[in-house]
């Protein structure tokens, strides 16, 4: 759910590809090669280059790395300009968009901030005792929500992810799939030792964002379902937004089933001048200060990835996965998500199946490479077609 690479639980009855759940090594070699694709890419030259050669590189990289179905949709500046479906996905198709629900949580919580219900610095003590009890780790309660936001609350992932790993395979054996909700994964990450200090390292969890929800609840009176759709998802024109009917047990970290256009039109809410987030807002987002990740170059996290760009301005992108698989095979979920929003005017939202973390890999290097050599863009926009905004 995380959009790293997923090891595996074994079980004699079933496996599940937890969401969030890499190994050290392979979440490492992603996000620099996500850091490095954002950075240091450089345009194809030569010739006037279409969209054309952003399909074949797509296609390409779909034979090589045996990816079976996708969709693409790509915008140029404030235009849809392409909506694809291969291997029989309908490119308008929702899908379960993993980790690329988090943006949609964080954009949901800065909302709520901008509205004078939340700050930035309150702790966990004002919400968790009052529907949960206290945790196992006193130092939880005084976890921020910047901190929340920014994956720095404290947890890690030793050897679990807390709200998912071992505790999503308990809720699903409980309630098999299509049950339970992200509730029944809180008191999972209530029983956790924080490995750190809150605010003093950055661990890429679903803990955090499954806590977020469970504020957003408790501030709106609302679910978070119906508290974010309202919020973030209708503005854009994205109607009766749903979390996933199988996997709405992922909540505030990985359950949404969108499109990638509507995803598209979301990302708009993080582009200079968008509306939706004030700019005192933005100025937190686009600040490194006490956000910094990794050493391998500027790319941190705030509502989402966030890439200082080469020449200016700044690349937002995340990435997702997801995968699950019950033994009668009723239930066979293998995908992966990436969006990205370039500061050279081209965004894309991809969903492809089933997810490696190969293909991520190659996914994140080549598109961005394909679309920065585009010259020639369409003057079509499809947003109205789709009711979109």
């Amino acid at each position: 759910m995380n959009g790293y690479p997923r090891s595996r639980v074994t079980n004699p009855r079933a496996r599940a590809a937890r969401p969030g759940q890499r190994s050290a090594r392979s979440y490492v070699i992603l996000f620099e090669a996500l850091a490095l694709a954002l950075m240091l890419a450089t345009p194809v030259g030569g010739q006037d280059r279409t969209l054309e050669a952003v399909e074949t590189a797509f296609t390409r990289w779909m034979t090589e790395s045996g990816v079976a179905r996708g969709t693409l949709a790509v915008a140029h500046r404030d235009r849809l300009v392409l909506v694809r479906g291969y291997g029989g996905l309908r490119g308008e198709r929702r899908v379960l968009i993993a980790s690329l629900t988090k943006p949609i949580t964080s954009v949901c919580t800065a909302m709520l901030i901008q509205q004078g219900k939340l700050r930035f610095d309150s702790t966990l003590a004002e919400w968790l005792p009052k529907r949960y009890g206290n945790p196992r780790d006193p130092r939880l309660l005084k976890v921020t929500v910047a901190q929340l936001l920014t994956h720095r609350a404290g947890f890690s992932r030793r050897e679990d992810d807390p709200a998912t790993g071992s505790a999503l395979w308990k809720v699903l054996q409980s309630h098999g799939a299509g049950g339970g909700t992200m509730h029944d994964l809180v008191p999972s990450v209530l029983r956790a030792h924080l490995d750190f200090e809150p605010g003093a390292t950055f661990v890429y969890t679903n803990a955090s964002y499954l806590l977020l929800g469970v504020i957003i609840e408790a501030v709106t009176g609302e679910s978070y379902e119906h508290a974010c759709s309202a919020k973030v998802l209708a503005p854009h024109g994205i109607r009766d937004a749903r979390l996933d009917t199988t996997w709405a047990v992922l909540g505030s970290f990985g359950g949404w089933s969108l499109s990638a256009p509507e995803y598209l039109a979301f990302l708009r809410t993080f582009a200079p001048g968008s509306p939706i987030l004030a700019p005192e807002t933005r100025r937190w987002m686009l600040s490194a200060a006490g956000k910094e990740t990794t050493a391998s170059g500027p790319l941190f996290y705030s509502l989402i990835r966030v890439s200082p760009a080469a020449a200016g301005g700044y690349d937002f992108q995340h990435t997702g996965s997801f995968g699950y698989r019950w033994p009668d095979k009723r239930v066979d979920e293998n995908g992966g998500n990436l969006a990205v929003s370039a500061n050279f005017g081209a965004s894309w939202v991809v969903h492809y199946e089933p997810w490696s973390s190969a293909a991520a890999t190659a996914l994140a290097r080549e598109m961005y490479q394909a679309m920065q050599g585009v010259t020639v863009w369409p003057t079509t926009d499809l947003y109205p077609s789709l009711n979109l905004r």
